[in-house]
């Protein structure tokens, strides 16, 4: 509930491209796979990863990352519930619909398992079918786990949440093949 008088301020959000300039995962993925020169294994999962996002119930848009001279990364992503737009859909409903729509895992990680995860909602004016600019950012991650921060707005530039999500995370990599015999 707004309390009238108190201080207001907010995170100001990125510059980035709209929604609507911002390319489909599933149709990247898909344009990934037709690369000259990728290989079948690759390309089966690139078409693989297209069906799963095409189907699912929520589009994702890539639309930035930045690397800061720590080394950082903060990538951004257009996220729109697919579940067509009802008025019914009031202030509670969308806040699980959030809930939902945060992303988990990455392409290159065999496993991922949240172990904390936190939402803290600032507003409560915002509709996912419409879109949100998820911002998010790994400070640490290592020794099998990680954590990630997040910030949402909505497409007129509202700060509607903040997320916190720390997890298990094995990624897809082997160390040097050892020649010989021990």
């Amino acid at each position: 509930m707004p309390e009238p008088w108190q201080p207001i301020y907010q995170w100001p959000m990125p510059d980035v491209p709209k929604l609507e300039e911002c390319e489909l995962e599933e149709d990247l993925f898909r344009r990934r796979a037709m690369d000259d020169g990728i290989d079948e294994k690759r390309k089966e999962l690139y078409l693989m990863y297209a069906a799963a996002r095409a189907d699912g119930p929520i589009a994702v848009r890539r639309a930035s990352w930045t690397r800061e001279e720590n080394g950082l990364l903060t990538s951004m992503f257009w996220m729109q519930a697919r579940t067509g737009r009802s008025e019914r859909y009031e202030a509670p409903f969308q806040k699980c619909i959030l809930a939902y729509i945060i992303p988990g895992g990455s392409d290159a990680l065999a496993m991922s398992s949240t172990l904390d995860h936190s939402i803290w909602y600032y507003d409560d004016d915002f509709c996912c079918e419409d879109g949100l600019l998820y911002v998010v950012n790994c400070p640490r991650a290592g020794d099998g786990r990680g954590v990630a921060h997040g910030k949402l707005y909505n497409r007129v530039g509202k700060f509607v949440a903040v997320t916190c999500q720390e997890g298990v995370v094995r990624a897809d990599r082997r160390g040097p093949e050892r020649k010989g015999k021990l």
